[in-house]
């Protein structure tokens, strides 16, 4: 008996299963993908202004922090100058009797 090829019935359930195409529509198609495209963009601006805004206050505490090291600096600078002058002071009293 000849082998005749079967056509394959669109309405049979199960059809789509085995169609490479997808039974949706082209238009459908590509406005999922555009939708998907959509929520990407959403996400990845929301996630940038998310990390934009964290830098914003990492480099607002960084810079707190540099500000309060410069003022312990000009405070330490000035204590050395205090006690280079006694230093001297002391040195200037005892100098004489060497």
């Amino acid at each position: 008996m000849p082998s005749v090829p079967v056509q394959p019935d669109a309405t049979a359930p199960g059809f789509f299963i085995f169609c490479k195409r997808s039974p949706v529509p082209p238009s459908l198609d590509m406005m999922e993908t555009l939708i998907h495209a959509d929520v990407f963009f959403f996400v990845t601006t929301v996630a940038v202004v998310i990390v934009g805004a964290l830098m914003v206050i990492a480099l607002i505490y960084v810079i707190t922090i540099l500000a309060r090291f410069k003022e312990m600096l000009a405070r330490a600078r000035a204590a050395g100058e205090r006690i280079y002058s006694i230093y001297y002071f002391i040195r200037n009293i005892f100098k004489p009797l060497t």
